[in-house]
């Protein structure tokens, strides 16, 4: 190993030789390789598989939001109930 001086005082607050290397720490976090596909992984399917990203006017959103509070509903639901009668009348059209 090199005479790195900030090398031997890392190794030495962990305890290890300069010439040990240190040991990989497991995680619970999949590597960028595992598969994270529920089927392979064992969890659940979710109940929504897909995942949208908009920008809003911020007083269109204040406006869902309140309407979310107000009726004790998630802003997603709402969207969700929007988007679904927004295409029924497209396709009945």
């Amino acid at each position: 190993m090199s005479d790195n001086p900030f090398k031997r005082a890392i190794s030495a607050q962990k305890g290890l030789s300069p010439q040990q290397p240190p040991n990989p720490v497991p995680t619970s976090e999949p590597s960028p390789h595992q598969s994270t596909d529920p089927d392979i992984e064992g969890e659940k399917p979710r109940k929504y598989p897909h995942r949208i990203s908009f920008d809003m006017e911020p007083g269109q959103y204040k406006q869902l939001k309140r309407a979310a509070f107000e009726s004790d509903r998630p802003m997603n639901e709402i969207l969700r109930e929007a988007v679904s009668k927004w295409l029924s009348e497209q396709v009945n059209t």
